[in-house]
C-alpha cells in the first residue's frame, strides 16, 4: 500500500511531547521518532505495565532517550484530570500534544462517567485533556496539537439528542461519530486559538495494521483479515502525524486536515461551524457535570458553557505592559517550580529582582532555579522549602526567609492544589482549604512585619475565575469544618 513519508529533518532538543495511546501501534512509532529527534516524550497510556515494556524497548533503541511514563485512562474523566494536574505541576513546557489514543468498534458500554465508550475515549477525554493542558501549551508556544481522526469521519453523524446511543448503537457507527467529533472539535479549537501561537491539526493515518480492530467479529472481522495486504505498517501510519508535528511549514496554521502528509478534503459534516460550536458547548456541559464527581457535586443549572467564555475569560489573553525594573527588590513566590509561578519568577529575575522560590519539592525547585540562571546569567535566585499542607513547614519557611532576607518587596502567593480527592493534612484540615488559603494566610502574617518595613510593597494572592460561578460544593464526609 502506498504511503507518504514525513520529510522534515527538524530536531526537537529541549522540546516536550505528550503522546496518548503510545505503548503500541501508531502512537508507539510516533513516540520513537520524536525520541530519535531529541524530544522529551511522555507516554500517556492506560496500562502502565504495557507502557513500561514499551518504554524499555524505546530506550534500548534510543539510548539517550528522555522518557516519562504516566497513566491516562480516557474512559475516566477523573484519570484525565489527575494526569493533566500532574503534567502542569511537574512539566515546565508542553510543545506537542498528540491525541492518538482511541478505541474502535467496541461493544456498547458506558464509561464510569455515564458516556458512550467510543464517544468519551475518542473525543471527550481528549477534549478535557486538551483544555486542561492549554495553559502549558500557550506558554510553550510555538506549540502544536494533533488529533488523530480517520477517513470514517465521512460516515459520521451526530444526533445531539441521543449522545448515549442507547437504542441506536452500532459499533462502527459510534466510531465514525467519534471521529467526526475529532474534526469538529479541532475546527472550533483552531478558531479559539488564533493569536496564541498554538496550532491544531487533524490527521487520517489511513488503514493501519494495529490492535485497534480487536473488537470486530463475524463478517466485519473476516473482511478485515482479507484486507490485511492493503494495510500500512504502524511506521507508515505514523508519518502524517509526524508531518503535522514536525513540518516547518505547519508551524503557523495552514489548513486543518492532513492525510498522506498532504492537506486533505473533509466531509460536509466536518465543515458545519454551527455543529462545531454545538459540540464544544455540549462537551463543556458534560464535563462540568461529571469531572471530579467523586470529590464534589457540580450543579448543572448553575454553570453553562457561555459562563466559561463570557464571565471566566477562557481563551482571553492580556499582557503586562509595564517596563518597570526591579533592581534591589526582593520577591517571594510560592509554587514557582513550574507553570505560572515559574514564568512569574523568570520575568521578575529578568527585571533585576532577587527571587526567592518557595516550593514543596526541593529537587524540582533547584532545577527551576538552574533553568532561570541559565537563561538570565545575572539572576539572583534562592530556593526554600515550603509545604503549605504543613503549618510547621510554613513556620520554618517564614523563619528562614526572615533570617536570610533583609527586605521583602513583593509576596506572590501562587501555589495551590486543584480538585484533589478528599484528604486531611497533617494538621487535620481539608487539603485544598489549607493549601490554597490557610497556609498562605499564615505565611503572609508571619512575613508581614518584614513586608511593612520594606514599603512600598505588594502582596498578590492568585485566585481563580471559578469563584464567580459558585459551582463546587465539596462533600466532606469525614470531617465538618
Amino acid at each position: 500500500m502506498f504511503s507518504a513519508k514525513c520529510k522534515s529533518k527538524a530536531r526537537l532538543e529541549g522540546r516536550t511531547a505528550i503522546v496518548t495511546g503510545s505503548n503500541t501501534g501508531i502512537g508507539y512509532e510516533t513516540a520513537r521518532e520524536l525520541l530519535k529527534r531529541g524530544a522529551r516524550v511522555i507516554l500517556a497510556n492506560r496500562d502502565l505495565e504495557k507502557s513500561q515494556k514499551a518504554g524499555e524497548m524505546l530506550c534500548a533503541e534510543v539510548p539517550a532517550c528522555q522518557l516519562r511514563l504516566l497513566r491516562l485512562d480516557l474512559a475516566s474523566l477523573k484519570s484525565v484530570h489527575t494526569f493533566a494536574m500532574e503534567i502542569l505541576a511537574t512539566e515546565s513546557n508542553v510543545h506537542l500534544l498528540i491525541n492518538n489514543a482511541g478505541v474502535f468498534a467496541c461493544p456498547y458500554t458506558l464509561t464510569e462517567d455515564g458516556n458512550e465508550m467510543q464517544f468519551q475515549t475518542n473525543h471527550l477525554g481528549h477534549f478535557l485533556l486538551t483544555l486542561l493542558l492549554l495553559p502549558a501549551l500557550k506558554v510553550s508556544a510555538p506549540s502544536r496539537i494533533i488529533n488523530v481522526s480517520s477517513k470514517l469521519h465521512w460516515f459520521g453523524k451526530i444526533d445531539f439528542d441521543d449522545m448515549e446511543m442507547s437504542k441506536t448503537y452500532k459499533p462502527t457507527k459510534a466510531y465514525s461519530r467519534s471521529k467526526l467529533c475529532n474534526m469538529l472539535f479541532t475546527k472550533e479549537l483552531i478558531k479559539r486559538l488564533q493569536g496564541t501561537g498554538v496550532v491544531a491539526y487533524t490527521v487520517d493515518p489511513g488503514m493501519v495494521a494495529t490492535e485497534a480492530t480487536r473488537h470486530l467479529k463475524g463478517t466485519a472481522a473476516s473482511m478485515q483479515k482479507k484486507m490485511e495486504f492493503l494495510k500500512k505498517s504502524p511506521v507508515q501510519g505514523a508519518q502524517t502525524t509526524l508531518h503535522c508535528a514536525l513540518s516547518e511549514k505547519l508551524a503557523v496554521q495552514k489548513g486543518m486536515h492532513y492525510s498522506e502528509c498532504s492537506s486533505a478534503a473533509i466531509s460536509c459534516g466536518a465543515k458545519r461551524k454551527e455543529d462545531a460550536m454545538k459540540l464544544w458547548k455540549l462537551s463543556e456541559d458534560l464535563l462540568l457535570c461529571q469531572v471530579g464527581s467523586a470529590a464534589c457535586v457540580i450543579r448543572r443549572n448553575l454553570f453553562y458553557p457561555q459562563i466559561i467564555q463570557e464571565r471566566m475569560g477562557l481563551f482571553r489573553n492580556g499582557s503586562c505592559t509595564s517596563d518597570a525594573k526591579l533592581d534591589g527588590k526582593t520577591v517571594v513566590i510560592t509554587g514557582a517550580n513550574s507553570g505560572i509561578g515559574f514564568e512569574t519568577a523568570r520575568e521578575l529575575a529578568k527585571r533585576g529582582a532577587r527571587v526567592v522560590m518557595a516550593n514543596r519539592n526541593m529537587e524540582l525547585s533547584k532545577r527551576a532555579a538552574e533553568k532561570i540562571r541559565s537563561e538570565v546569567p545575572y539572576a539572583q535566585v534562592n530556593v526554600v522549602q515550603l509545604n503549605l499542607a504543613s503549618l510547621k513547614s510554613v513556620e520554618s519557611c517564614a523563619d528562614e526567609i526572615l533570617r536570610t532576607e533583609s527586605q521583602i518587596n513583593i509576596l506572590i502567593n501562587n501555589a495551590g492544589v486543584f480538585m484533589c480527592p478528599f484528604m486531611l493534612t497533617e494538621d487535620d484540615l481539608e487539603t485544598q482549604f489549607q493549601t490554597n488559603h490557610l497556609g498562605h494566610f499564615l505565611l503572609t502574617l508571619l512575613l508581614l512585619p518584614r513586608i511593612e518595613s520594606s514599603a512600598p510593597a505588594r502582596i498578590i494572592n492568585v485566585s481563580s475565575s471559578g469563584y464567580k460561578c459558585k459551582l463546587l460544593i465539596y462533600q466532606i464526609r469525614k470531617k465538618n469544618f
